[in-house]
């Protein structure tokens, strides 16, 4: 069982890094290969996790938003079932980037303001200051500039607490081409 763990982990790992360079297809094809062994060893945990990759990598590349709902209810039901706040918390996250490519910005809003609520509760200082980014992101595309540019100032004193530079330098650069910094 552990060659497969590791299996499944270099195939997620793959998944990120063409995540990273929005090869979405490869990146939707090696989470799938780690979904067939979370599955196939029955590691619920890993099954929630590439569940909501996939969801994640269908919202960012804009198709197959039905499915990547109902593997985020999959995700978040097994989720709940273990009982991981942090997890729980992300995929609230990953619903309201879901809703936020489908513009209902009433829910978007709710699941941004869930994920928050979570990650606070458990101080998951890292996942707070990535769901400030997207909320930040969400509110710009509301028109909502102001708001935008509050959530953005959060992510960034977050990403100071955890010394990560680079972020801080990649939002406040981010703020300056849409004019809010």
């Amino acid at each position: 069982m552990g060659d497969k763990n590791e299996l499944a982990r270099a195939y997620y790992n793959l998944g990120v890094l063409y995540t990273k360079t929005g090869n979405f297809d490869a990146s939707e094809e090696y989470r799938r290969k780690a979904l067939e062994i979370a599955e196939k060893i029955g590691s619920l945990l890993s099954m929630a996790y590439q569940l909501n990759g996939l969801a994640y990598i269908y919202i960012l590349a804009g198709r197959k938003l039905k499915m990547a709902e109902e593997y985020l209810n999959r995700a978040m039901d097994i989720f709940e079932r273990l009982n991981i706040k942090r997890y729980v918390g992300g995929c609230m996250d990953t619903y309201a980037l879901l809703f936020h490519k489908r513009r209902e910005w009433d829910k978007c809003v709710e699941y941004f303001e869930k994920s928050v609520k979570i990650l606070k509760e458990i101080n998951d200082l890292d996942s707070i200051a990535d769901t400030y980014y997207d909320y930040g992101r969400c509110l710009l595309d509301m028109g909502k500039r102001k708001k935008a540019r509050e959530k953005f100032i959060e992510a960034i004193e977050c990403y100071r607490k955890l010394g990560n530079e680079r972020k801080v330098r990649e939002i406040k650069e981010f703020m300056e081409r849409m004019g809010i910094s």
